[in-house]
């Protein structure tokens, strides 16, 4: 007689099949001629874990020009050990991604899959608005010693994108990070927390292996910087009382460059170009509407009222005053002074 265990011994890791005999006189049971102990035949292998560690959440200029606040890194040049310049560019880690253990067999049914191999073949699927708006030149994926870039024009990366990547081949993968690269002309778009998946295999005849999916959380993209509003203000030659006049004051210790852009009050369709300047640190700049109306190219109408938004590398907080030149009077326009909400970002 042969007794064999079943097989859901092998659905925890470390579960064996085993066999066990006796050999015993068929007319009389009782009578045993041998007996062969339990032998393990297979033994289930303890499988590969993948581990996704969300990256540090980010701060990002809400202007197009993406300065590094916290947590992006700034002043990486990518390809020159290639020979290749890529320039200065602004990039975040959205996740690290950490594989141990020995998996299942291949198909040869002797080479265990492993980190090294079992990253091979890796598929990677994005799901953050960190990734849209235009602000991502690369989807990279890297450890210590081996860097892989995706790259694509900027209105292609939507999310989620799946890219494919050989970075476990030749060498011994344990873990390695996804990083986004912003090209530095787009601002970084706010994004709440996404995913990263991740999808380990083999290549190669004798050891072709897909891996379970494996999904875990990415770092947060928040907006950070100047940020600030002026509602009614006023054209040139509105008015044949008052003027309307925008104080930007940059309460940082750096100087910071200001974009301002004007739309029409009413209807909120732009107007003109937007247009950046220059804010000294701990200091003021004063903007007569007729100034914003030169710099934006707006040929001014009577009656019309602007929305002025300001957005900046700097921290600080913005007035609108209405002056009346005859009297001397001022009318401070500004819902929110210096620490306001919509004038300063924390």
């Amino acid at each position: 007689m042969i007794t064999l265990n079943t097989a859901s011994g092998l659905a925890t890791s470390g579960g064996t099949i085993a066999l066990s005999g006796t050999v015993y006189n068929n007319n009389a049971p009782s009578q045993t001629f041998e007996s062969i102990g339990s032998t393990s035949v297979i033994t289930s292998a303890v499988g590969l874990t993948t581990t996704i560690t969300a990256g540090g959440n980010v701060s990002a200029n809400a202007s197009s020009s993406p300065v590094a606040f916290s947590g992006l890194t700034a002043a990486q040049t990518y390809g020159a050990g290639a020979g290749l310049t890529h320039g200065t560019v602004f990039s975040m880690t959205l996740a690290s991604v950490t594989i141990t253990g020995s998996g299942a067999y291949g198909n040869n049914m002797s080479t265990p899959m492993s980190a090294s191999n079992g990253a091979q073949s890796l598929t990677v699927t994005v799901t953050s608005a960190a990734i849209t708006g235009g602000a991502v030149s690369k989807l990279n994926v890297a450890n210590a010693s081996i860097s892989e870039s995706y790259s694509k024009s900027p209105t292609d990366f939507v999310s989620p994108y799946t890219f494919h990547s050989k970075l476990g081949t030749g060498g011994v993968l344990s873990n390695f990070a996804v990083d986004l690269v912003f090209n530095g002309t787009t601002a970084i778009p706010a994004a709440a927390v996404g995913t990263v998946s991740i999808a380990l295999g083999s290549l190669g005849t004798s050891t072709a292996f897909q891996g379970a999916t494996v999904t875990g959380s990415t770092a947060a993209v928040s907006q950070g910087g100047f940020h600030g509003e002026a509602e009614t203000v006023l054209a040139t030659g509105s008015s044949t009382t008052y003027t309307s006049f925008i104080r930007i004051h940059n309460n940082s210790g750096n100087a910071g460059n200001v974009t301002v852009t004007v739309k029409n009050d009413g209807t909120g369709a732009a107007l003109g170009s937007s247009f950046s300047l220059a804010v000294a640190a701990n200091s003021t700049v004063t903007l007569s509407a007729g100034q914003i109306e030169g710099s934006a190219g707006i040929t001014p109408v009577a009656g019309t009222n602007y929305t002025v938004d300001f957005a900046g590398q700097m921290t600080g907080y913005i007035q609108h005053v209405l002056f009346n030149p005859s009297t001397g009077a001022l009318a401070d326009m500004s819902s929110f002074r210096n620490g306001g909400q919509d004038n300063q970002a924390p």
